[in-house]
């Protein structure tokens, strides 16, 4: 269990509320007002014309020992307080913004503010409240054709949003009067706003969702007046007003609840107040009741805060040495509603949550994280930073590992023994390297043959067919002869070098050597450099031979020669005849 502090103030007193929490929940333990020392401002009661001294605001120091003298009656020194300011050191607007994601509004509202506000810093806090829809608009989309749907499109598709935003210079101010005070500032709340989340407490909702009334909370120098539909806020009005000299809450004139209706009215087309809520108990309110009955025409009902939270009972409250607190909060509770409220945002939503020095919370429809109605200047809405989610990483990546080793143990345990075949077999292949070089030159080397053998040609006879076809020899003169196989068509290449006695007879020669077998090229005829020779001109023909194609080198066999016939001897043909004669 924990304690939780509340406090707000104005230029007459501090006011705070202590309670211990139990997770969201809490037991409103004391609750605390003192008064500020009495300071008069001639200048100001000089320029309202008041019958009694104006009250000067008090100093932060002040402050800071009013709220330590509190906070150590409740026993609160460290905890953290919930702070409210009031609307007037606040600045509010309200505009539309075009359709967007929930995650893009906060950036949106802020580059609009920046227009928007009279006054607006990089650095200041912005915060805002997501508008319900207009009911004008809604009831004009249900009954419009399609063509007027059309026409209207854009209306319906903007979203209308409450921004608010307050100096730094504030913020830094309040976190040093929570500190002076031995306190620490946690959440730091608008007080129209605080007050009314107290009409949707999760317990005790007062106000129903489709509902639409006017809240009205007096304090000791203004009342709020804050217009909720569909529990969201829609209007905020303050009032000033003049202080009474008995101590009690000064009365709100029944005018100015009718001015915040016709503000209301015309602020928003179509809406519809149903009922007034006042917060406070009958016998303080009573009276002001009263003067409204003939001027406002709705039902007004009076409210007691404290009736909506749990309280500890008075035997076992803390007795305390200022006359202005306990006993006196009893009689004027309405005082003390917009702290109850800024407290009960706790139970509607969930505070933040800081990881690695971000702010992450959870996202709502409304764009919230707390709940629809709170204003939080020190974490106010920003775009959701989802956290990282380490642990499951962590196990995903423990698990893949796991995974991976299992899989590779099994892998080499199934494939060992292939691993061992597939070596062996490796030795094998290179033990016989060098038979199979050995064959691939023999293979080679018949391939040669191959092609030798395929040609089948008769070199005898191609000798002997040059030597027929050659020219008498006073004509030429044959020197070497180089006979060879070309491999790529098996054709054989009779090349020779002839020398001949005239230029002239080098036609001739070829046209002798050429048939259809034969194929006769030369590469020209050139002059030797021997003069003294009776062949002075030399020729180098080239005749190819066609191969046979009808052969089989498998079944190769050397042609039969041709052997010539013996010549008989004519002597002795004439001795046998001459015999037989």
């Amino acid at each position: 269990m924990g304690k939780l502090i509340a406090a707000e103030w104005d230029d007459r007193e501090l006011r705070m509320i202590s309670v211990n929490t139990t997770g969201k929940s809490f037991v409103v333990d004391q609750v605390l007002a003192a008064p500020f020392r009495v300071a008069t401002n001639p200048a100001r009661s000089a320029d309202e014309g008041a019958a009694e001294p104006a009250i000067a605001a008090p100093s932060d120091s002040d402050i800071s020992i009013v709220m330590r003298r509190l906070v150590s009656q409740v026993g609160g020194a460290g905890c953290k307080v919930f702070v409210n300011i009031p609307r007037s050191k606040a600045e509010l607007r309200n505009f539309s913004l075009p359709q967007a994601a929930v995650d893009d509004l906060p950036d949106m509202v802020r580059f609009a503010a920046m227009r928007q506000f009279a006054n607006l810093g990089d650095t200041w806090p912005i915060d805002f409240l997501v508008l319900p829809k207009s009911p004008a608009k809604a009831s004009s989309a249900n009954e419009t054709s399609d063509a007027s749907k059309t026409s209207t499109a854009s209306d319906d598709s903007s979203i209308e949003v409450l921004a608010t935003s307050v100096p730094p210079s504030l913020v830094a101010s309040l976190r040093r009067i929570c500190s002076d005070a031995g306190v620490e500032l946690a959440h730091l709340g608008l007080r129209p706003v605080s007050t009314a989340s107290l009409t949707i407490a999760p317990e005790k909702q007062i106000v129903a969702p489709e509902e639409t009334v006017l809240v009205i909370d007096v304090s000791p120098d203004e009342a709020e007046l804050i217009v909720m539909e569909r529990h969201q806020v829609v209007f905020i009005r303050t009032v000033r007003l003049s202080p009474s000299s008995d101590g009690s809450l000064p009365k709100l004139p029944a005018a100015e609840v009718k001015r915040t209706l016709i503000a209301a009215m015309n602020s928003r087309t179509g809406i519809t107040v149903q009922r007034i809520i006042l917060w406070g108990s009958h016998q303080e309110m009573d009276s002001m009741v009263e003067d409204w009955a003939g001027a406002v025409s709705l039902p007004i009902e009076c409210i007691d805060p404290f009736s909506l939270v749990t309280r500890k009972p008075t035997s076992e409250r803390k007795g305390t040495d200022n006359q202005s607190s306990d006993d006196k909060a009893e009689i004027q509770s309405a005082r003390f509603a917009p702290l109850l409220g800024l407290l009960l945002q706790r139970q509607i939503g969930a505070p933040p949550l800081q990881v690695l020095g971000l702010t992450v919370r959870e996202a709502t429809p409304q764009v919230t994280p707390w709940s629809p109605l709170t204003i939080n200047f020190l974490a106010p809405r920003q775009r959701t930073v989802q956290p990282k989610p380490i642990r499951q990483y962590a196990l995903g990546a423990t698990a893949a590992g796991l995974l991976l080793g299992g899989a590779v143990w099994w892998y080499r345990s199934s494939h060992a023994s292939l691993d061992s075949e597939i070596a062996d077999l490796q030795s094998q292949v290179s033990s016989k390297d060098g038979p199979m070089k050995l064959a691939q030159k023999n293979s080679s080397d018949w391939q040669k043959i191959r092609k030798f053998l395929e040609g089948d040609i008769q070199w005898l006879d191609q000798l002997e067919y040059l030597s027929s076809k050659a020219l008498p020899p006073e004509q030429m003169l044959m020197g070497d002869t180089v006979l060879t196989i070309e491999p790529a068509s098996n054709r054989g290449i009779v090349g020779t070098r002839v020398a001949l006695s005239s230029p002239e007879l080098e036609p001739v020669l070829e046209e002798k050597l050429r048939d259809g077998e034969h194929q006769v090229g030369a590469k020209g005829v050139n002059r030797s450099s021997d003069a003294n020779t009776i062949y002075p001109w030399i020729v180098e023909p080239e005749v190819v031979v066609s191969p046979n194609k009808n052969i089989d080198p498998n079944n190769w066999k050397a042609s039969p020669l041709n052997t010539p016939k013996a010549t008989e001897d004519k002597s002795t043909i004439e001795v046998e005849t001459e015999v037989t004669k």
